[in-house]
Order: C-alpha cells, then sequence, then structure tokens
C-alpha cells in the first residue's frame, strides 16, 4: 500500500504442470453441453440478460434468446469456445 493507491505483483502458478495434466480428467468427467444452453441457464440463475436495454425505450429483451445468440456471436472469446465444443 502506498500514498497513491496498492498494486499486486502478479506471480507464477505454483503447479501449471499438475493444472494441466488434471485438465483432461476434469474434461471427461463433465457431461457434454452446448454453449447456448450454458448461457440460458447462467441467465436463469442470475438474470443478467435483463441488464441489456433497448436504447430508446429501456426495456429488456422479449425475445431472450435472440439477445444470448447475438452476445454468443458477438463475443470471440465465446465464439472460441463454440467452436471447440463442437470439435
Amino acid at each position: 500500500m502506498t500514498e497513491i493507491g496498492f498494486n499486486v505483483t502478479p506471480h507464477k502458478a505454483a503447479l501449471p504442470n499438475v493444472a494441466r495434466s488434471l485438465k483432461p480428467k476434469v474434461e471427461s468427467r463433465l457431461p457434454p453441453i452446448r454453449i447456448t444452453d450454458m448461457i440460458l441457464e447462467v441467465d436463469s440463475r442470475t438474470g443478467f440478460s435483463n441488464a441489456f436495454t433497448h436504447l430508446r425505450t429501456g426495456r429488456s429483451a422479449d425475445n431472450k434468446l435472440a439477445l444470448l445468440t447475438a452476445i454468443l456471436v458477438a463475443c470471440p472469446l465465446l465464439k472460441k469456445k463454440a467452436a471447440e465444443c463442437r470439435n
């Protein structure tokens, strides 16, 4: 902590090789799921889609599936993950 704020120095993971070796084991225990289904479930639990409102009316989307699909298409990280899930 200093007079102007605080600084957190990043550190390297202590066991990156162990984590890498566990990844396939963990993934093999997870059921396959389409990314669209995952986004719908996250939204049902969090309601995050309500934060996306129409610019003029301020209303939330009437068609949540269309909204969530647009978010999926617009987000490069999710697009990459969706491609990985298809393979």
